[in-house]
């Protein structure tokens, strides 16, 4: 056993990452005083050209316990979250790192509780080979199992339990509950703890995906070389914004009515990168993806064509296209500097909910 797996590790050994964009200050301010009311060692934020001072306001509010990194350009989650974790593993004193959206508020215990549940993994397993996960009460976590050979994580597999949760006497048993040590494939930046040798071994998130499955991509990094992704429950976060999806009725096929909704940005990133990640990363027969591919499409298209949403199928068989031939990167269609794509993608939605792929 290493000398950091002997050694237990308490909230001040711990530094907070958190993106924020935007104008958002006041979602920011909740979560890193809850946080910092925790004994996390450090906090740092990394502004993605945002509308206020935040270093500023960061600093008159709590001193030195925030280290605000400033952009001026929006550099999307990947590179932002990408430049807070190389920070936060270089800051003397700092062992694990905690990664929480602007809106991701920590309640008491948190901190303590995933250090703790650290603590007792770490006997076990190398501390650079597995990592926590906190609940967030509006993200519950991904299913124990991976199913291989999706198309934007669509499987004719999964499509009874789908159908299954539209019925209300069978929704129950259609979700199953997560439970503590539950392991997960993947998961999203917010909740996400770990130690900093998980950067010495799997490195930082990809830029080039820009905004979303950024962190899928990289939380997947882990549990595909053998390593583990464990859900502790008794970690809770509260979510305090409103996610943009949240607008879209809770129908049948919610994920499809998804598609048509929200700004043209938000979609061809969303697209086109869970189409790279499913069809350079999970795809194990390209027959089944081709045959999971095509169901998708086709619901889609009929879907697409008697709302008479021509325009945004188009716009998805174009992100379809361009992830599926590994073109990612900042899009000369939807460049994160223009004022069309401020107003998609952050305009349109002031205050909205944690979309750490907007950031």
């Amino acid at each position: 056993m290493t000398a950091s797996q002997k050694r237990r590790f308490a909230p001040c050994d711990v530094a907070v990452v958190i993106l924020t964009y935007s104008d958002r200050w006041q979602l920011l301010k909740e979560t890193l005083s809850a946080a910092l009311a925790q004994g996390a060692g450090r906090a740092i934020v990394v502004d993605n050209c945002s509308a206020r001072d935040i270093a500023g306001l960061a600093g008159a509010e709590f001193g030195n316990a925030v280290l605000v990194l400033r952009s001026d350009r929006n550099m999307g989650s990947s590179a932002g979250y990408g430049l807070g974790m190389k920070t936060a593993s270089q800051l003397p004193g700092t062992e694990l790192i905690l990664l929480l959206d602007d809106d991701n508020k920590p309640q008491p215990g948190c901190l303590e509780n995933l250090c703790a549940a650290f603590n007792e993994k770490a006997g076990a397993e190398s501390p650079d080979n597995f990592a926590l996960l906190a609940f967030r009460d509006n993200c519950a976590p991904s299913a124990d199992t991976i199913i291989y050979s999706t198309f934007l994580l669509f499987h004719l597999r999964g499509l009874a339990a789908q159908v299954k949760r539209q019925i209300p006497f069978l929704r129950q048993s259609a979700v199953k509950p997560a439970c503590r040590w539950q392991r997960v494939p993947w998961t999203t930046y917010g909740g996400f703890f770990f130690h900093r040798g998980i950067l010495k071994r799997h490195g930082l998130p990809d830029a080039r995906f820009v905004l979303y499955a950024d962190d899928l991509e990289y939380t997947y990094r882990i549990t595909a070389t053998g390593g583990g992704i464990y859900f502790i429950p008794e970690a809770q976060i509260v979510h305090t914004g409103v996610s943009w999806d949240k607008e879209v009725p809770a129908r049948f096929a919610r994920r499809l009515f998804i598609l048509l909704e929200g700004s043209e940005c938000r979609i061809f990133y969303q697209v086109r990168n869970m189409a790279y990640f499913d069809s350079h990363i999970l795809c194990r027969s390209r027959i089944m993806r081709e045959i999971n591919r095509a169901v998708y499409l086709g619901l889609l298209s009929v879907l697409g064509l008697c709302t008479g949403k021509l325009k945004r199928l188009r716009l998805v068989w174009k992100a379809v296209r361009r992830g599926e031939q590994g073109l990612l990167g900042e899009s000369p269609d939807f460049p994160l500097e223009q004022p069309d794509c401020r107003k998609h993608c952050s305009s349109e939605r002031k205050d909205a909910g944690p979309q750490p792929a907007m950031k």
